[in-house]
């Protein structure tokens, strides 16, 4: 769901936008087909040897590139992890997303050392609702018990998410757009994303 919202939100900012498909199923890739905007580079690449390389082939011509990975423990996951200048892990509020979410950050911290080069890592909370106990709980648990780097920016449970997947059509207005560009306005600040003034589309 990140790439989908975050690829269009910064191709609307102007910038040379590639994504790659590192999951077998291809999810990313499908909504490809039927996304409207701003030119987007897509390449569906599941096969680790050529996911080594492809991130620093597709940044010699592009701004950004985003990969989107299958779950926790995938070959491809760690490939991309190493290959990364910085990683985003999506979260769920529920136990078993918080284990996935810890396991990853320590991929990157053990990644990191391996090759002795700086992996940073931010966790984002994904289908959150601050009215529920739980994902309070939950974000509180990345946060304060496990010590987690946290993004304050988040992606709400909204069905709005779920007919990106249908539609292909990023909004320009409304909940989602606002979300999707607090969450652009924060990887800038925190220095993952190359600055810009504004959204093409913004009022």
């Amino acid at each position: 769901m990140v790439s989908r919202v975050l690829a269009p939100t910064l191709a609307r900012r102007g910038l040379r936008v590639a994504c790659i498909d590192a999951d077998p199923n291809r999810g990313l890739a499908d909504w490809h087909g039927l996304y409207s905007g701003p030119a987007i580079t897509l390449r569906a690449e599941a096969d680790e040897r050529t996911l080594a390389r492809l991130p620093a082939e597709l940044a010699e011509t592009h701004d950004v590139v985003l990969v989107d990975t299958a779950g926790f423990g995938s070959r491809a996951m760690v490939v991309a992890i190493g290959a990364a200048d910085a990683v985003l892990i999506p979260c769920q509020p529920d136990r078993g997303s918080v284990r996935e979410a810890q396991q990853t950050g320590e991929w990157c911290s053990n990644l990191s050392a391996s090759v002795r080069r700086e992996i940073p890592f931010r966790i984002a909370m994904v289908a959150f609702d601050p009215r529920r106990a739980t994902d309070i709980f939950a974000r509180g648990q990345l946060e304060a018990e496990l010590r987690l780097p946290m993004l304050k920016a988040a992606l709400s449970d909204r069905t709005a998410y779920q007919a990106l997947t249908w539609s292909g059509v990023m909004p320009s207005s409304g909940p989602v757009w606002r979300e999707a560009k607090t969450l652009a306005d924060e990887l800038v600040e925190v220095g993952w994303l190359p600055e810009v003034s504004s959204f093409a589309l913004e009022a």
